[in-house]
């Protein structure tokens, strides 16, 4: 493990409401790669969710 990139490896899963734009972009600089699941449904009705990943590089 780098002391620069002291995630590289490892994959931060995010949950909530909102996605923590802040975090997952603090996660991809220090070497990991981020994965927000939302815990709420869509107010349309719709099941379908949007996953976001943000990775260094």
């Amino acid at each position: 493990m780098s002391e620069k990139l002291p995630l590289t490896g490892e994959t931060i899963i995010f949950t909530g409401s909102k996605e923590p734009e802040g975090a997952m972009a603090l996660t991809a600089s220090l070497g990991g790669e981020a994965i927000y699941l939302p815990l709420i449904e869509h107010p349309s009705g719709s099941h379908n969710c949007r996953i976001s990943t943000v990775t260094a590089g």
